[in-house]
Parts: C-alpha cells; structure tokens; sequence
C-alpha cells in the first residue's frame, strides 16, 4: 500500500485491578485481541453506533511498538482512573504524591491474593513483584 493509518490497541494486556490470568496473554490471544477493536459507523437508523471488529492479520503490513517506561504506565493508570472514578460517581482522587501511593496501596490490596495464588508464576516470582505498582 501506498497509505497507511496508524491505529492504537492494548492487544489485550490492559486490565489495572485484574488477577494474572486476565492480563498475561498466550501469542495467539495477544494476536487476536491486536486484531480486534471497536469501530463506529453509521446505524441503519441514521445514528452514530460503536461495534465490535476483528480484522484479517493480511491488513497488517507495519507495526510500531511503543516501549514505555513502567513508571510512566502507572502514572497514567492512575490518572486514568481518577478520571474514571470522577466520571462514576463525581468524587476525585487526590492528585499528589500521597494520593498516587494510597492508589498504589489500595491497587496492591485489591489484587494480592490473586497474584500470590496465581498458576502462571511461581512463589519466587510472585516476591519479586509484590512490591510493584
């Protein structure tokens, strides 16, 4: 193709308060979920509608891969889910230091006993991350 158009997806990955097996991704899911996304189009009764697509991996001819630091993903989570929970229910996170740690703290909380039991890692695995937004 002489064009191209550059599209953004999590390929799957995403999921902030989740246990291991809904984020680790095997390579044929992390395909098909980077293949899949939403897309709006125009509905038969003239309004604007969001559905889901999965696309051919033929379309694919060029990849970028954006490489952030970890710390960086965390902070935007953060700020994302200030965003989300003010959009829920109105109320607002604190956006200093502090609150950015008590996020990290309730984030860790919510998901620990998932990960300590979790199949896809081992105990060692599971101490070396514990400590890791």
């Amino acid at each position: 193709p002489t064009r191209y158009v550059v599209t953004k997806t999590h390929c799957g990955g995403y999921c902030a308060a989740c246990p291991p097996e809904m984020y680790v991704k095997t390579p044929y899911s992390f395909l098909r979920h980077c293949l899949s996304g939403n897309r709006r189009q125009v509905s038969p009764t003239g309004n604007s509608e969001e559905v889901r697509v999965t696309y051919s991996p033929e379309k694919i001819h060029r990849a970028i891969h954006l490489i952030r630091n970890p710390f960086d993903n965390i902070v935007s989570r953060f700020h994302l889910e200030q965003h989300e929970q003010l959009k829920h229910d109105g109320t607002e996170m604190s956006l200093t230091k502090e609150g950015f740690r008590e996020y990290c703290r309730k984030l860790n909380k919510k998901v620990d006993s998932a990960e300590h039991s979790s199949k896809l890692w081992d105990t060692s695995i599971y101490h070396l991350l514990k400590d890791v937004p």
